[in-house]
């Protein structure tokens, strides 16, 4: 209940968050945040574009999935222009567009709002208070509402976690009688994956620790932990493995027109034969256009990074320092502590 009692400050925050959107701002915290995002979405939909679009999206091989621009972005304006410009010809500004993407990615950030409620439960803490504290974060309050891939990624991030919690907890309820929501969570969290590593390729290093959590949870607690890992993995490889195909074949019809043509001239009845299939495939193959492999082939170049200019590695704890505030230090103390902790039980143990 967000209007009870302990629950009013965390209520106040989330409405101040939507709030923040609507207010007049002329800064940014990234170029990226318009020139990745927006500025493609409302130059291909309402014909207001007022710049070429990025390099990212041009190069032999793109390092930004077009797919990700369409999905989260493109959605929010036809919304936006079929409701306001063609049905009540409104006059379209900056003002509207950057609302309206925004407005999406805040709605996005709840996602992590129900991570924080489900964990702050799990681990039987207040959840309101847990609440309370993420919501008052300058993260959350500016990073969590703007149209950058990171603020995707959390989101992303935080519905996998969500998945994952509730397909083990539904497996392990006595019984197991809720086979086929089990079946849907992991395909979603499969699902919801792929879009995350189409996104940022980062994201399989953050989601890696769900995934580990869930492994573990069910070695500790499950009669069958073997048969339950494997039944896990399965149907979420399957899950992930048609949405990333399916996400890069949209990607090499965009970027790539010659396979585009080829794919628009063949016809059903050669398609569903054997070798019209097979040489579908070999084309596929061929033209694929991977947008994670050709990020992370980009970015693991010296020489390239230096293009767009390169910092100190310790630059990080500024950052660090920037985001979290007067919690910065806190969080240095409590992980230096755990790993001491850490150390000393292994030592103990040999």
């Amino acid at each position: 209940n967000l209007f009870q009692e302990n629950s009013k400050p965390y209520t106040a925050l989330l409405l101040f968050r939507f709030f923040f959107i609507f207010l007049p701002q002329t800064g940014y915290l990234h170029p990226d945040e318009f020139m990745q995002s927006i500025e493609i979405s409302a130059g291909d939909l309402l014909g207001v574009r007022t710049s070429p679009p990025p390099w990212e999206f041009t190069v032999d091989r793109p390092i930004r999935s077009a797919a990700i621009l369409h999905l989260f972005y493109h959605g929010p304006l036809l919304l936006f222009k079929h409701l306001l410009v063609d049905g009540f010809s409104w006059y379209v500004d900056a003002y509207f567009v950057v609302i309206v993407t925004r407005l999406s990615i805040a709605v996005l950030s709840l996602a992590n709002d129900a991570m924080v409620a489900l964990l702050a439960r799990e681990l039987g803490l207040d959840t309101f208070r847990c609440l309370f504290l993420y919501s008052s974060s300058y993260i959350v309050m500016v990073h969590g509402t703007r149209t950058l891939s990171n603020a995707i990624e959390s989101s992303l991030l935080a519905i996998v976690f969500i998945c994952l919690l509730f397909a083990f907890n539904a497996y392990s309820a006595p019984g197991n009688s809720r086979h086929t929501l089990v079946k849907v969570l992991l395909s979603t969290a499969g699902i919801v994956t792929a879009i995350g590593v189409m996104n940022r390729p980062t994201f399989v290093a953050f989601a890696a620790v769900p995934y580990l959590y869930t492994a573990w949870r069910c070695a500790r607690s499950l009669v069958d932990p073997i048969g339950a890992c494997f039944n896990f993995g399965a149907t979420i490889l399957a899950a992930f493995s048609a949405a990333f195909v399916s996400l890069v074949l949209y990607d090499t019809l965009t970027f790539n027109p010659t396979f585009a043509s080829r794919f628009a001239s063949l016809g059903m009845d050669e398609f569903l034969t054997v070798n019209g299939a097979f040489d579908f495939l070999s084309d596929f193959a061929r033209s694929a256009v991977v947008t994670p492999w050709n990020f992370v082939s980009y970015n693991s170049q010296s020489e390239n990074l230096a293009q767009h200019g390169t910092h100190p590695r310790w630059l990080h704890l500024i950052n660090l320092a920037l985001l979290l505030g007067p919690a910065a230090p806190v969080f240095v103390r409590h992980a230096w502590a755990t790993l001491r902790q850490s150390a000393q039980q292994q030592q103990q143990q040999q």
